[in-house]
């Protein structure tokens, strides 16, 4: 349909009911909100359907139950009607250098689904390398008016993380996010800025055709590629920024305005780890840390031999990263701060199988202060040590999102790194969600998926 560029079909599906491809195209029907996709999509999932077969006769005829009276019907239709002008945006799109990928996709970023969760966009338009994606780094981001210091501490921290190959992450605005997005590529770094608008004029501008081209450079929006700029657009971007970042720097905040709603709102969802500078600072930085942001000393960075260690540092190895839902790592961690052996008989205590919902667990180990925790180190029996399945019930809430998108069974070798397990453990584990039918085994290829119908 689209020379250069054929969408994958959950992408082409989502595109239809979500995206805008001119002042018309939608013909009546609006596209979908964040929020009514949200809606759809766990519709689907109870259905144990995927986007795409909407677009087949067999999903279409299933609609009206999809719907289930809170969208019309007859607006579906009429959005998944749009193909024609759909085939002309991507196609000028593609002119452009702009790609777009949808959470259907398995090259989706994970960190955005697992930190947000259904606050993660359905779409995301970009230019650039899109293994940039996923890269994590520092989230600098910060005041438009920052003062000479503010500016030049931000200078060396974005010449720093050039230097150890650490992408700098940021919105693109005035002030201290255009200064590290600049620092960084001067100093021959990489960058992933997301911006609160369209992409379309940015892909073609001059002073970033050179960076684009060489792969360091990668732009990214949640808006369609000609969406203006708009206050509400650039809030909205900010939980972007965090979610993409390893850990995210606050140079310099007033007590009001977006990077300091941005970074508030980060700590009260614990979208990742926020750092904040802490001498010849603005009150804004003074508040941020009295309410749990961790302090970062200029000096302390001056001094450091290695910037990803200092900022490892600062963070307690494994803690949860989210709003406080369980990794593998912290389910575990919580197994073995309660386990008590018993004095006479050795019996181990019973875990009883938690409840799962695959929309509301992180199960990603994100950072590059991943835990690095054997399994081996849990406490064991006098007798007997623990076989695997007896932790499969405490690992399988955080496992379980792993494999919310297909994953080929050459992929588990990477998830077993991930998760720093052995892949034997990992392997047993797969194999008893899929002997429990949690999970469902497909073949030619050997694949795995998360089985919906089985969720509790």
């Amino acid at each position: 349909m689209i020379a250069d560029h054929i969408l994958p079909p959950d992408t082409q599906a989502i595109l239809l009911l979500c995206g805008y491809f001119g002042n018309n195209s939608h013909q009546g029907a609006k596209p979908l909100t964040l929020s009514e996709y949200n809606t759809l999509a766990a519709q689907l999932r109870k259905e144990g359907l995927r986007p795409a077969d909407m677009l087949e006769d067999e999903g279409e005829k299933q609609i009206e139950k999809i719907c289930s009276g809170k969208i019309a019907p007859d607006r579906l239709r009429a959005l998944l009607d749009r193909g024609v002008e759909m085939g002309f945006a991507v196609e000028e799109w593609t002119k452009q250098g702009i790609w777009v990928i949808s959470r259907g996709d398995a090259s989706y970023p994970r960190a955005l689904k697992s930190r947000l969760r259904e606050a993660a966009p359905a779409l995301l338009f970009g230019v650039g390398d899109q293994g940039l994606l996923k890269s994590g780094g520092l989230g600098v981001v910060g005041s438009r008016d920052a003062d000479e210091t503010a500016l030049l501490f931000t200078r060396e921290i974005a010449r720093r993380c050039a230097e150890e190959h650490l992408t700098i992450v940021s919105g693109g605005a005035k002030g201290i996010d255009r200064e590290a997005m600049r620092a960084a590529l001067t100093a021959g770094g990489y960058v992933l800025g997301i911006l609160p608008e369209g992409i379309a004029k940015v892909a073609v501008s001059k002073a970033n055709r050179e960076p684009i081209a060489e792969g360091r450079l990668t732009l990214v929006s949640p808006y369609h590629p000609n969406a203006r700029w708009t206050s509400g657009n650039a809030m909205g971007r900010n939980k972007h920024i965090y979610a993409f970042s390893d850990w995210t720097l606050v140079v310099s905040s007033d007590t009001k305005g977006g990077t300091w709603s941005g970074a508030v709102e980060s700590l009260k969802k614990g979208w990742g780890r926020l750092l904040v500078r802490a001498a010849d600072a603005p009150k804004g930085n003074t508040k941020l840390i009295q309410l749990g942001g961790v302090p970062l000393e200029p000096e302390t960075v001056a001094r450091a031999e290695s910037l990803d260690k200092l900022l490892n540092s600062l963070f307690q190895p494994n803690k949860a990263v989210g709003d406080g839902a369980p990794t593998l790592f912290s389910a575990l961690e919580d197994a073995r701060s309660s386990y008590t052996p018993a004095e006479t008989d050795g019996a181990s205590p019973s875990v009883a199988e938690p409840k799962w919902d695959a929309t509301e667990k992180d199960t990603t180990s994100t950072g590059r202060d991943a835990s690095k925790r054997s399994l081996s180190n849990l406490p064991q029996r006098k007798t007997t040590s623990p076989e695997i399945g007896d932790l499969f019930s405490v690992v399988w809430p955080s496992l379980a999102l792993a494999f919310d998108e297909e994953r080929p069974n050459e992929e588990l070798a990477d998830l077993a790194a991930t998760f720093n397990v052995q892949v034997g453990q990992l392997k047993a584990w797969v194999k008893q969600a899929v002997e429990k039918e949690y999970l469902e085994k497909r073949a030619r290829p050997v694949r795995y998926l998360l089985n919906y119908h089985h969720r509790k």
